[in-house]
């Protein structure tokens, strides 16, 4: 009785963890996995819109403007030449 007992306890636990693996696949989506967004189940979440702010596109009033004057760009680069690797045959 004791070894029947033993043996229903070990095929519960295999069964517990084999339907812990399988809720943990059907519960994979791309949010939580590497896979694509096609592969999602078709009741999975869907991507909730964002609202819209009601500012325009663009610049908005009241934002400094800075723009690069020439001077400013000229010290942004380097002036290097560029060396070209020669093969030696």
């Amino acid at each position: 009785m004791q070894h029947l007992i033993e043996e229903w306890g070990k095929a519960k636990a295999e069964l517990e963890a084999k339907q812990q693996e399988l809720l943990e696949k059907l519960n994979r989506t791309s949010k939580n996995s590497s896979s694509p967004p096609s592969a999602d189940p078709l009741n999975a979440e869907k991507k909730v819109a964002k609202k819209k702010s009601g500012q325009k596109v663009g610049g908005q009033p009241g934002h400094k403007i800075e723009r690069a004057t020439q001077t400013s760009a000229r010290r942004n680069t380097t002036n290097s030449t560029h060396h070209h690797r020669t093969s030696v045959t």
